[in-house]
């Protein structure tokens, strides 16, 4: 019944009016028609939505068969129907939109911002004909309120700081087309349990993960080739960590304080390790350190007192660790 859509539309943020507006982004059509209809097959509210949108107001104009809150916008006499309106009764709703969004080009726009309160929340690819291609925040928390998060294809960049202290941020679903992590990407979500780093991304961004505290899984893809400063700084809950083959540089204080880590092995082509970039991983028992690391910064393994370095005599890893009195054993 009309009642049962207005009821609908009202309950997910919407309202409904009596006259098409400049807000009005929805008008459903009833499908059996009246003799009193203006147009033949349709009265004057689709009518002033057709003028409307001429004039480039963003309105759905849709028959009451149609899928309404579907996840798909379909065509009028498409689908299966999720809401009907009494035949003959036009609704005129004005829905309300939860993501804050900005205009990159004529062709792209990114996202800004989510306010709903759904608990999982997939990211539109698309807003009116522009594509989808980027998340940066508006404001901390502007993504604060979703549980798990879907990103779907099409989005290249996660901006930096995009969800820094989104704590009830509990799983993240990162499409393969992303390609930059930005810094403070996940700064402080510390509900936070596993990532997947995407096929695509070269660098995760300094503090990107910093302070993720239930983080206790990261898989890294061979694209990643810096991992940024900070980067895992404070993910006490990280228990194991596969660096990839193509990673040359772990940066200052990248896995400081990971507590829980117990085991790394640093892949042959990596030439640099930072400073402190494991410092307080109290729990460290075992690095294996390959001959192409010609850099080892000042205090990278402090405050590791179980841990052994395996690497070759004569290694620039033997050296670091005869000066800072750690244990060594040769390869």
């Amino acid at each position: 019944s009309k009642a049962d859509v207005t009821n609908y539309i009202t309950a997910h943020g919407g309202s409904c009016s009596s006259s098409v507006t400049a807000k009005t982004t929805i008008v459903l059509a009833g499908n059996k028609g009246s003799e009193n209809w203006a147009y033949g097959n349709y009265g004057t509210k689709v009518a002033k939505a057709i003028e409307r949108k001429k004039q480039g107001d963003s309105i759905l104009i849709i028959k009451e068969n149609a899928s309404l809150f579907g996840k798909e916008e379909k065509k009028a006499d498409e689908g299966k129907t999720n809401v009907k309106a009494t035949s003959g009764d036009d609704i005129v709703a004005e829905l309300k939109n939860p993501w804050t969004i900005k205009d990159i080009d004529s062709t792209s726009v990114a996202i800004c911002g989510y306010d709903g309160n759904d608990d999982v929340v997939e990211i539109p690819t698309k807003v009116g004909n522009k594509d989808v291609v980027r998340l940066e925040p508006r404001k901390q928390k502007s993504f604060g309120k979703m549980k798990e998060l879907i990103i779907p294809d099409g989005i290249t960049d996660i901006a930096i700081r995009t969800f820094l202290g989104c704590n009830s941020l509990v799983s993240v679903s990162i499409s393969n087309s992303v390609t930059k992590i930005g810094s403070h990407a996940f700064y402080g979500c510390n509900s936070l349990t596993s990532v997947t780093i995407p096929d695509k991304v070269t660098t995760i961004g300094s503090d990107a993960f910093y302070g993720c505290t239930s983080l206790t899984s990261v898989t890294i893809p061979d694209s990643v080739t810096t991992i940024g400063s900070h980067a895992f700084y404070g993910c006490n809950s990280l228990a194991s960590m596969i660096i990839p083959n193509c990673v040359t540089m772990i940066g200052n204080m990248a896995f400081d304080g990971c507590t829980s880590l117990t085991c790394v092995s640093i892949p042959d082509g990596m030439t640099t390790i930072g400073s402190y970039a494991f410092s307080g991983c109290t729990s460290l028992t075992r690095v294996t350190i390959p001959d192409s690391v010609t850099t080892i910064g000042s205090g990278a393994f402090n405050g590791c007192k179980s841990l052994k370095i395996h690497a070759n005599a004569g290694s620039c890893a033997e050296k670091y660790a005869k000066e800072n009195r750690i244990s060594f054993e040769a390869l």
